[in-house]
């Protein structure tokens, strides 16, 4: 299990990514960032969001650089491993419009507003980009899985990226409203349900990793 930790002390607030191992009763702090708010300013680095992958944690973070009285505030994703005699390292830097990511050993997969881009996680090159039919809408919930990245369209389908060809597929159609994409040890899943109707029934869908 992660998750990240917040506390406030002295107008600091101090983030902390943590990992359990439920087998071990182990606690672990893999990374600690602080932002400074004191001095009519903000400065340092705040803990977004937390994303575990096979190797360790991404993290969506913002940090604030402090020029005179002003902050300057910027996004980025950086990995924190869990081997600590390995060091973290930025993935991507000013990124805006985040709203999902995943990454394995080969890939590194942002979902965004209008958009999914798949990176080369050893060189950062965008390797796949796929655009929804609307600009405004959200793609969100990425698994990679049976070397493909599942995903969410605009709460109402799911697609698959072919990560060998880079060929986009319908894994449901389009429907009244669908769940995020849940994962789970050999299986992705996701549920629907159809509002209009309100009968209180769901779906439930699942997807099996391949042996």
């Amino acid at each position: 299990m992660t998750w990240i930790e917040k506390k406030f002390e002295n107008n600091i607030v101090i983030s902390s990514a943590i990992v359990y191992e439920p087998n071990s009763n182990k606690i672990t702090e893999i990374a600690t960032a602080k932002l400074d708010e004191r001095n009519n300013g903000r400065e340092g680095t705040y803990l977004i969001i937390q994303r575990p992958v096979v190797d360790g944690m991404l993290i969506h973070q913002s940090v604030f650089e402090k020029k005179e009285a002003q902050s300057n505030k910027s996004f980025e994703i950086a990995f924190y491993p869990y081997d600590s005699t390995k060091s973290a390292r930025v993935i991507k830097s000013n990124v805006e419009g985040i709203v999902d990511f995943t990454a394995d050993e080969k890939w590194v997969v942002f979902c965004e507003i209008g958009r999914v881009r798949v990176f080369d996680r050893e060189s950062g090159v965008t390797k796949y980009e796929i655009k929804g039919e609307e600009s405004e809408m959200t793609f969100d919930s990425p698994f990679i899985m049976n070397n493909k990245v599942y995903y969410r369209y605009s709460m109402n389908q799911i697609f698959a990226l072919d990560l060998s060809t880079g060929k986009e597929e319908e894994v449901t159609v389009r429907r009244s409203i669908l769940s995020k994409i849940y994962n789970s040890e050999g299986y992705l899943g996701f549920s629907f349900i159809e509002a209009r109707e309100n009968s209180g029934e769901i779906e439930l869908y699942i997807i099996k990793e391949s042996q």
